[in-house]
């Protein structure tokens, strides 16, 4: 369950759990139940040990939400909370983007096949044409094959 929920979690850092600097100014919480990953930094907290928290939570799949995303809160005693969200490595963000288009795809096509075999139900016959029955069980198929003529000229009418 990890991996699916982490999918870019390196296994050669170990399993993902919280901790903090000796100092305690910076605080990752990591709580997989409640979904819950957040940095939680003091103010004059070491860069370094900022930095090394932040690279430690990508090893494990885990990065930073953009501001726009989730803005940073500020708690008590001025320190500041970031919360970080599980990293979805190209490959699965590239094959995720491909269902959904194929998915789409695949809506539009059934309605606008549906739409023509609607529209072609009922053709309205124009003067010296005659209408080519169909039958409800062939519009389905028709639907599937190229549209042939619907009229058919009656020869020797003007």
């Amino acid at each position: 369950m990890l991996h699916d929920a982490l999918p870019a979690w390196d296994r050669f850092q170990g399993e993902p759990h919280s901790f903090s600097n000796l100092a305690g100014t910076v605080y990752f919480h990591f709580d997989m139940e409640a979904f819950d990953f957040h940095l939680d930094v003091a103010p004059g907290a070491d860069p370094k040990d900022i930095c090394t928290a932040v690279t430690q939570a990508e090893w494990w799949g885990l990065e930073l939400m953009d501001d726009d995303e989730c803005e940073p809160e500020l708690l008590e005693g001025g320190r500041t909370r970031r919360y970080l969200t599980p990293i979805v490595p190209a490959e699965v963000m590239e094959a995720e983007a491909v269902a959904d288009l194929i998915a789409e795809a695949e809506v539009v096509t059934e309605a606008e096949i549906i739409a023509e075999v609607a529209a072609d139900a009922l053709p309205v016959a124009k003067p010296g044409f005659t209408v080519r029955p169909r039958t409800a069980r062939a519009l389905g198929f028709m639907a599937l094959l190229p549209m042939l003529p619907l009229f058919t000229p009656i020869v020797g009418v003007s």
